[in-house]
């Protein structure tokens, strides 16, 4: 839904409920951008997410190219990620930007057009070999005092920290991990989003975020 409360995580209009309130065609084109938060309540989290993929996807997805002169022109397909290689950077020298960013993991392309798996799902993201750039971002921004990592060990992203009040809101903050830049494939033909993932505990809090649309009469900050 892109109607819910940014203080709770909590949906108040679902698109179930109006369908205006549902992702949009262009959304679900390219999602620009995904955040897992861990928000609203108070408590540690530790999630081992493995992968995130589109499910429910009908035969008309196809694992090609719809438009190979843009592929080209951004550096090629992404799925070699990472600056120095063919990314969505291309051969750009960006040595400067990694030293900035040492608390992100990951690679800078993302999958430009879908990659199809065997069971007929779209990937979105694997950490056995991340393409997307996750950053972890806190609550201090807002004065609050939350913190969070994220890591990738072995195979799985590692997503570590704990959430606690907002002494000026009386509320809980939040913790998350967000991806900027890349590309994300097309999944305008799938139904449903899909995390594998193991909780160490029965933190009740987590949402997922993803696209940069704001409806008209939802809240600040809401996508």
């Amino acid at each position: 839904s892109d109607n819910w409360d940014p203080r709770s995580g909590d949906v108040i209009v679902s698109c179930k409920d109006n369908e205006q309130y549902c992702p949009d065609d262009a959304t679900l084109k390219n999602m620009q951008q995904m955040e897992i938060m861990a928000e609203g309540v108070s408590g540690a989290i530790k999630l081992e997410i493995d992968s995130i993929q589109a499910t429910n996807c009908n035969d008309a997805v196809i694992e090609m190219d719809p438009n190979p002169e843009e592929t080209a022109k951004n550096g090629g397909s992404g799925n070699q990620g990472g600056f120095g290689n063919r990314g969505q950077f291309g051969n750009r020298n960006y040595s400067g930007y990694l030293n900035r960013h040492e608390n992100a993991v990951g690679g800078y392309g993302g999958y430009m057009y879908p990659t199809i798996l065997p069971n007929g799902d779209v990937r979105i993201e694997s950490f056995d070999n991340p393409k997307h750039r996750w950053y972890p971002i806190n609550d201090p921004v807002m004065g609050g005092s939350s913190s969070s990592t994220v890591t990738v060990q072995g195979e799985t992203g590692i997503f570590d920290g704990e959430v606690v009040d907002v002494t000026s809101l009386d509320a809980p903050g939040f913790i998350k991990m967000e991806t900027r830049g890349g590309n994300f494939p097309d999944v305008s033909m799938c139904k449903a989003l899909k995390i594998t993932l193991k909780s160490a505990n029965d933190y009740t809090g987590i949402r997922v975020t993803l696209g940069r649309h704001h409806a008209d009469d939802a809240q600040p900050y809401v996508r």
